[in-house]
């Protein structure tokens, strides 16, 4: 896992600017999550999956046909956009912080529903930066932490994991073109890459690349599933 992802990040070298602007007093909020003495035992029956990347790298896909084969809800985080977001995505406008929080937010509840329940489930969210992963997971927790607060280490959730589908933009761009009826513009790819900062290892991602098959992927996710059982 450790060599994957540091291919995966050479293979995002334009972008890792982005990752020095991680909102490092965030990062020691929840080590105790991450540590081995602290680990809950993740199990198939207690999973959240959240399947993340740029518009056009196969989340929706992918979702639909990994929760047809687990037999687990899925949560399509587009479905959760105000229709003022859907609207600006199709005038080719990027989103804003500002528009994506109160989006995050109805996502987090969702995702604190289905930890709640004791249930399995499956989200798709582009989850593009690691603030909005860390509003996924803490809600608005997420935003108030500050530097008087050093020492806390906002991280990951047992039993949550990101699924990050990782390809070039070329690849994704050709995509994006091909395919009809979904409100986000081909230009608009672009800004997703200058934003994009791929998850870090301590936070609970796997790293897929949209190359291979859905099948392929999809396999490689269930053996995930058997090696935390």
């Amino acid at each position: 896992m450790k060599g994957q992802a540091r291919r995966v990040l050479r293979h995002y070298a334009p972008y890792q600017n982005n990752l020095q602007s991680c909102f490092p007093v965030h990062d020691l909020r929840w080590s105790v999550w991450a540590s081995p003495g602290h680990q809950a035992i993740l199990t198939p029956s207690e999973m959240i999956y959240v399947i993340m990347g740029v518009s056009g790298c196969g989340k929706t896909t992918l979702g639909a046909y990994l929760s047809h084969k687990l037999g687990w809800p899925l949560h399509e985080g587009d479905d959760f956009h105000p229709r003022e977001n859907v609207e600006k995505m199709a005038r080719g406008e990027p989103l804003t912080d500002q528009d994506r929080l109160p989006w995050l937010l109805k996502l987090h509840d969702v995702i604190q529903r289905e930890r709640s329940s004791g249930g399995d489930a499956i989200m798709v969210c582009s989850a593009l930066r690691r603030l909005y992963r860390q509003v996924l997971l803490f809600g608005s927790e997420a935003l108030t932490y500050s530097s008087d607060t050093a020492g806390l280490h906002m991280c990951s959730l047992p039993g949550v994991w990101f699924l990050f589908l990782y390809g070039t933009y070329d690849l994704i761009h050709a995509r994006m073109v091909a395919r009809r009826g979904h409100f986000m513009q081909p230009g608009l790819l672009r800004s997703q890459f200058d934003v994009l900062e791929p998850p870090a290892e301590e936070e609970n991602a796997l790293l897929l690349d949209i190359r291979r098959s859905t099948d392929d992927i999809c396999r490689e996710i269930q053996e995930h599933l058997r090696q935390l059982s």
